[in-house]
């Protein structure tokens, strides 16, 4: 997976998440801490340790279908929902979470269109 910005994209944040799940004995960390770069159309997880072989995760702005900004147990969280019926949990360092979930939200939502377009007139006008 290529994790350099594509022409025209641009960054929106950097955060630093962790994988959780929830078992019997409550939400626990699974997994390295890792960067979360957002971008313009994509969602880019980078583990911390620059020796590891784990390959980057790299999410869509179209396979993700809604964020949440949670508390998962006592920590700051965000649930993904994608397109496929997945979701996937992070825990969030340091009450990141509501600037996560904004710059999720951006990258997801189409860019804003103009409620009217501008159109030629169809006969021309004399002052």
């Amino acid at each position: 997976m290529d994790t350099a910005l594509q022409q025209g994209e641009f960054q929106l944040g950097r955060y630093k998440v962790r994988y959780a799940d929830f078992t019997k004995a409550g939400w626990n960390a699974r997994g390295p801490w890792m960067r979360a770069i957002i971008t313009s159309r994509r969602l880019i997880l980078i583990p911390d340790d620059v020796h590891s072989d784990v390959t980057p995760c790299v999410i869509t702005g179209q396979t993700i279908k809604y964020v949440w900004h949670v508390c998962l147990g006592t920590r700051d969280g965000t649930i993904l929902s994608l397109s496929n019926g997945q979701l996937i949990y992070l825990f969030v360092d340091w009450a990141q979470g509501p600037h996560l979930v904004k710059d999720l939200r951006e990258m997801i939502l189409p860019p804003n269109q103009p409620r009217i377009s501008p159109r030629m007139p169809d006969k021309k006008y004399i002052n």
